[in-house]
């Protein structure tokens, strides 16, 4: 009870400190976003601080000119920026006629197919509305036969029916009478006054109405520079802010990281200081990458649409550079302009086409060749997770959280890989596989989809070799089959399809790769030459599992010059003994996937030592090295040495086989 009390505890603080975190960064954004951006601009500035003080400079000089140089350079860029975007709309009054014709033709083109389709479909209408005006006119005649069919005349001659009709009131009279007494009713109710349906007129004429007019003081002097300055001061406080901390930050940065280290990890020196030193080198090393590459699309924009003749390419190629920090939407938002612009300023269409040729071979170029080239390493962070971060600091922080959302998320990633209270940061929002690979054969074996399961074991062969994939994938998700099985956790089917791909993908392998003597005078190649195979008989403990290990290991010694005998584990210690005598064997291994106690090990080990005292007998303990007792108890009852994994099972069968059988045991 006290246990689970206490994990309620905790996922109750975890949950609260997450609340008061969120609301921390959102009220506090004020304070924590520039401090955030003068981070940032640290990361990109320290590199060539120290390059300018690996040439003799002291610090304090070194910050100051590289922080001019680039406030400075910001400063031009903003200033030059701001003029060819005023220069452009006073242009664009210039630009209405081109565009209006445009959009006229486009639209008249549009309308006239869209107004085909309407006629179209307004005649359907029509015939389909004459064809049920024409049904009903067929029903109503043929309901009207009925009646005069069943007329009878009169024995003078008369028709009886048209006498009838004859004393019929006409439907006029009938109708008004009912109206006359309502009205009557309504006027007696009335007591005889008659509603007047016409409104009240008002007390007052329009001579009387007096017009009021609304006068507004002129605003005072204060007024007017608070109403220009207003829109300018926020930003212009929050730069000043940015840049002084930048500064700060940049001759402080070793008090700064130690500071760092005492708050969050004084405990533990080397993992703080691991953690920060990853996430400074990601994220210094992005915000460089991202910089060179931003800069080199920007100029390739601004030249391209120089050369096509566009108006403002400079700010356009700014534009492009500032724009494309935003994740996923920058370069939407970079190519939108200029092709709006492009068809107000061109009388043809060939311009807006060469416009959009160009964005497009920028973007396959910089995204398929640039940055995979410049990059090189990634940040840490999945697809998903940059689409999550951008939605999420935006939320938080507006458009300045969107541009920096990919460093600080990257800031979260290498937290959680060091910080086990964050750790489910970095399993949603990094780019390592949530699931190993023979987690996710496994996996999509146990879902029956042996479609996926065949792409996950192509792609795994296509990276590693044989041995590897049995090593590393294979092996590990037998493991995981056995336990499962064990604890009747598999159905039928499961274990079917799981113990039969594995068989598969062997025999294939066999099939593929094995070099054995065409003339079958029972030797195998090593290298060049030819060698007598040794025998080595690997039987398997118990079940499939330890059946299938066993047939890599036949599979891998055949290739090393060795002849595999496999026995299933259903042979009987006396068959295995008998077998063993006959055969001449170099070895016995025995394949164990679970081990267990390893109890039928044990008494196989014993027969095997009893009759052959010089065997070597090696056991095969898959997956993990058995405990120290169950590897003593083995070893008392005859066992060799004890093996768990492909290559050491190979390395002690090749150095048993050449010993003498004394010698090893």
């Amino acid at each position: 009870m006290a246990t689970s009390g206490t994990s309620a505890s905790a996922k109750l603080l975890t949950v609260v400190t997450t609340a008061l975190t969120l609301s921390m960064l959102y009220f506090a954004k004020e304070i924590l976003l520039p401090f955030a951006l003068a981070v940032l601009l640290s990361f990109l500035l320290t590199p060539l601080v120290r390059r300018l003080e690996r040439l003799g400079a002291s610090r304090t000089p070194a910050v100051l000119v590289v922080g001019l140089f680039a406030f400075v350079l910001i400063g031009l860029i903003g200033w030059t920026v701001t003029s060819q975007m005023i220069e452009l709309s006073a242009k664009l009054p210039e630009y209405k006629g081109n565009l209006i014709e445009k959009v006229r033709t486009v639209t008249g083109a549009t309308k006239s197919k869209i107004g085909k389709a309407a006629h179209a479909l307004e005649e359907i209408g029509k015939e389909l509305s004459a064809d049920n005006e024409a049904t009903a006119s067929d029903d109503g005649e043929s309901q009207g036969a009925g009646p005069i069919s069943e007329k009878k005349s009169a024995p003078d001659g008369h028709d009886e029916a048209g006498d009838k009709e004859s004393n019929r009131v006409p439907p006029s009279s009938t109708s008004t009478k009912p109206r006359g007494m309502s009205r009557l009713l309504q006027f007696l109710l009335s007591d005889g006054k008659r509603e007047n349906p016409k409104p009240d007129r008002p007390s007052t004429t329009e001579e009387d109405a007096v017009a009021v007019k609304v006068v507004s003081l002129p605003p005072s002097p204060l007024q007017q520079v608070q109403t220009w300055l207003g829109p300018l001061v926020a930003p212009l406080t929050t730069g000043g802010v940015v840049v002084i901390l930048t500064l700060f930050i940049s001759l402080r940065r070793e008090d700064m990281r130690n500071r760092i280290i005492q708050l969050f990890g004084a405990a533990n020196l080397r993992a703080t200081t691991e953690a920060l030193d990853e996430a400074t080198r990601r994220v210094s090393h992005v915000l460089r990458m991202q910089l060179l590459i931003n800069s080199i699309y920007g100029a390739a924009v601004g030249l391209g649409l120089y050369f096509i003749g566009l108006p403002n390419a400079f700010l356009w190629g700014v534009l492009g550079t500032l724009l494309r920090f935003l994740p996923y939407i920058g370069p939407w938002i970079v190519a939108a302009m200029p092709i709006t612009l492009s068809l107000a300023v061109f009388n043809d269409w060939a311009h807006m086409g060469l416009t959009i040729g160009l964005f497009l071979v920028l973007e396959l170029a910089v995204n398929n060749v640039l940055e995979p080239w410049l990059y090189g390493a990634s940040m840490g962070v999945s697809s998903v997770g940059i689409i999550v971060a951008a939605i999420f600091w935006t939320w938080l922080w507006g458009p300045v959280g969107l541009v920096i959302a990919m460093p600080l998320t990257a800031c979260l990633v290498v937290a959680g890989n060091y910080i086990p209270q964050l750790r489910f940061l970095a399993i949603l929002l990094g780019d390592e596989p949530a699931l190993s690979l023979d987690q996710r054969l496994y996996q999509r074996l146990l879902a029956l989809d042996d479609e996926e399961a065949d792409r996950l074991i192509a792609e795994s062969l296509h990276e590693k070799n044989r041995d590897e994939f049995y090593e590393d994938v294979l092996i590990p998700a037998l493991c995981r089959a056995e336990q499962d099985r064990q604890s009747g956790g598999l159905t039928e089917l499961q274990e079917e399809m799981l113990f039969e791909t594995a068989r598969e993908v062997i025999h294939e392998f066999d099939e593929e790769h094995r070099d054995v003597d065409p003339h079958g005078n029972g030797r195998a190649f090593i290298g060049n030459r030819l060698h007598p195979a040794a025998e080595i008989i690997c039987v398997a403990d118990h079940g499939q599992a330890d059946e299938v290990a066993a047939m890599m290991l036949c599979q891998s010694l055949e290739e090393q010059g060795f002849h595999g005998a496999l026995r299933s584990g259903d042979t009987l210690a006396s068959e295995l003994v008998q077998f063993a005598e006959t055969s001449h064997a170099n070895a016995v291994f025995i394949s164990a996937v679970s081990l267990g106690g390893g109890r039928r090990i044990r008494y196989l080990c014993k027969r095997l030592r009893a009759k052959l005292p010089e065997l070597p007998i090696i056991v095969g303990c898959w997956g993990r090295h058995p405990q120290p007792v169950v590897e003593l108890r083995l070893k008392q009852a005859g066992a060799t040495r004890i093996v768990s994994t492909l290559r050491e099972a190979s390395d002690a069968i090749q150095q048993m086989s050449r010993c003498a059988p004394a010698t090893c045991h």
